[in-house]
């Protein structure tokens, strides 16, 4: 049987966020942008928050940019 399995990129910046909170010496996530910086001023932070996902469509390759404090 066969089948495709898909990943969102909000779930996936999510496991990364998450991952990188595992990293020693990693204490937060910095906001990636003025959006995430507001959301922290009002308590709504998330684990994405410091993950920014990117897509390069010729190679359907993914990237990560993680903010980390």
């Amino acid at each position: 049987m066969s089948g495709s399995i898909q990943i969102t990129e909000a779930a996936l910046a999510s496991l990364i966020g998450l991952t990188a909170h595992e990293i020693p010496g990693v204490v937060g996530m910095a906001p990636a942008n003025l959006r995430e910086g507001i959301s922290r001023v009002l308590g709504r932070a998330n684990v994405s928050d410091g993950v920014v996902i990117g897509r390069d469509r010729a190679s359907d390759a993914y990237t990560a940019d993680v903010y980390i404090v």
